[in-house]
C-alpha cells in the first residue's frame, strides 16, 4: 500500500543585523515506503536547494533542515468515530537520564490514561498506564543533545484543559 507524504525543505536567512526570514519549501511524494534511499535521497535534494538559494539571496543561510509529514489521513468525520477536543491536553514530562527534561503534550488525551481514584478525579497521569509506558518506550528509540535517552524517566504528567482560540473575523468590507 502507497504512503503518501510531503517533505518540507526548511531555510533560515539571516542579514547582517540579525534578523531571520524562513523560507519553506513543500514538495509531495506519492509513496516514501518504496524508496530505499529516503534520507539520502532528501539531504541531496535539500542541500542543492539550499546551495541555490544562497546564491539567490544577499542574505547568509543559516540553517538547512528538511521535515516530513507521511501516512497522511482524511479528515475526521462523525462516521468513523467521536473525537474529542484537542485543545484538552495531557502533559507529559521525561528526562533523558542525564540533565534534560523535555515535555510531551498529548491532545484528547484518552482516560486510561490517568487515575482513576475519586481524589484524583482523571487529573494525574499513571505512570503504570500501558499507554504511557508505551509512549515511554517509544521516546528510549531517541537519544538526546545530553546523551542519553529521550524517554529513560517519567517525571508525571497531569491534564489541562484549554479554551479554543477565538479568531477574529473582518466584517464587511
Amino acid at each position: 500500500m502507497a504512503v503518501p507524504a510531503r517533505l518540507n525543505g526548511n531555510f533560515i536567512v539571516q542579514d547582517d543585523r540579525g534578523f531571520r526570514a524562513r523560507v519553506r519549501v513543500t514538495a509531495f511524494d506519492p509513496d516514501v515506503s518504496s524508496n530505499g534511499n529516503l534520507i539520502s535521497d532528501a539531504f541531496t535534494q535539500v542541500s542543492t536547494l539550499g546551495t541555490a538559494l544562497a546564491a539567490a539571496t544577499n542574505g547568509k543561510v543559516v540553517s538547512t533542515g528538511f521535515e516530513w509529514t507521511f501516512d497522511l489521513a482524511q479528515e475526521p468525520t462523525t462516521e468513523t468515530g467521536t473525537y474529542q477536543l484537542v485543545q484538552d491536553k495531557a502533559i507529559l514530562t521525561f528526562g533523558d537520564g542525564t540533565v534534560l527534561r523535555n515535555h510531551l503534550f498529548v491532545p484528547a488525551p484518552k482516560d486510561a490514561m490517568f487515575l482513576t481514584t475519586t481524589q484524583d478525579n482523571l487529573i494525574v497521569v499513571n505512570p503504570a498506564s500501558s499507554i504511557v509506558t508505551g509512549l515511554q518506550s517509544a521516546l528510549n528509540n531517541y537519544p538526546s543533545a545530553g546523551g542519553g535517552t529521550l524517554g529513560s524517566q517519567f517525571f508525571g504528567g497531569q491534564y489541562t484543559g484549554k479554551k479554543s482560540r477565538r479568531r477574529r473575523v473582518l466584517q464587511g468590507a
